[in-house]
């Protein structure tokens, strides 16, 4: 659908079109979305042949901010009370953990958990002190009251979430792999014929759909990921929003909304047969 809008709208060929669609995306100057659809038709013209079965490319094409994304980051336990990722000057860096690192260290707390000097960021500047000053006075004292180094009980939650936030990406990285192989296409290879080939393929959309249904645990972790990152680029015009003084938080909430609430999750931590920490919901028997 992307690249086709890109063709229909411009002149020429439809393979000079793509060309110049590609030449684009390398130098940034088509949206992230637009760009990942070029890049999936891009893999799909490498591995075309007759009587291909199009695979779907959006399991390992992702687009996102690469200079603000949540990851798997963390701060260590022993610099979670100096609050140095707070700091003006010399701030802090989160410190990278990929998986093949294994689990997180005792009582670090993910980055994306935790304030960050980005949040609101425009209250600070200029301009917007002049075009809207008041919601810019509300962004200005919101972030006064948010960022501070956690302390005590606090502290103890964060760190409960963090591990919260591991069980569930151990979830994740389950669910993916049964994405991957529902989502596989046979794909003739020349010199590899005992690949493994899919004994029957589940519609895209199927696959899209159970990955992000809302209440999973990658819809959890993304949703929660995604606020982290939209809140360094808040609009001023939303800073109620923030603060709580916006009409939303002055409706009454029907019993049938509190009624079907999520459960809220219990620190507690059951011993697995892995020994690792597998926190429970209200409700729900620990596994």
């Amino acid at each position: 659908m992307f690249v086709g809008k890109l063709i229909i709208g411009s002149s020429g060929s439809p393979e000079r079109c793509l060309q110049r669609g590609l030449r684009a995306a390398e130098r940034g100057r088509l949206p992230e979305v637009m760009r990942e659809g070029v890049a999936e038709v891009s893999l799909w013209l490498n591995v075309m042949h007759p009587g291909l079965q199009a695979p779907w490319f959006g399991m390992h094409l992702r687009r996102g901010n690469s200079l603000i994304g949540a990851c798997r980051r963390y701060y260590p336990a022993t610099e979670l009370p100096k609050g140095r990722w707070l700091a003006g000057k010399d701030t802090l860096p989160p410190t990278d953990h990929p998986f093949r690192a294994g689990a997180l260290p005792a009582g670090a707390v993910h980055h994306f958990l935790l304030p960050t000097l980005g949040w609101a960021a425009v209250a600070g500047e200029k301009e917007a002190r002049q075009l809207a000053p008041d919601n810019t006075a509300r962004l200005r004292a919101w972030r006064r009251t948010v960022l501070h180094k956690p302390k005590g009980k606090q502290l103890a939650r964060l760190q409960a979430l963090a591990r919260r936030v591991e069980y569930l990406w151990e979830l994740v990285i389950r669910r993916l792999e049964i994405s991957q192989r529902e989502i596989s296409r046979h794909i003739d290879v020349w010199g590899a014929a005992d690949l493994p080939h899919p004994m029957h393929a589940v519609p895209r959309q199927k696959v899209y759909d159970d990955l992000h249904a809302a209440g999973t645990p990658y819809w959890r972790l993304t949703t929660l990921m995604d606020t982290w990152c939209a809140l360094w680029f808040w609009p001023v015009r939303d800073a109620a929003l923030l603060d709580g003084t916006a009409p939303d938080y002055r409706t009454a909430t029907p019993a049938s909304v509190l009624a079907a609430a999520q459960p809220v999750a219990r620190v507690t931590a059951p011993v697995s047969m892995a020994g690792a920490y597998q926190p429970t919901l209200d409700g729900e028997e620990s596994r």
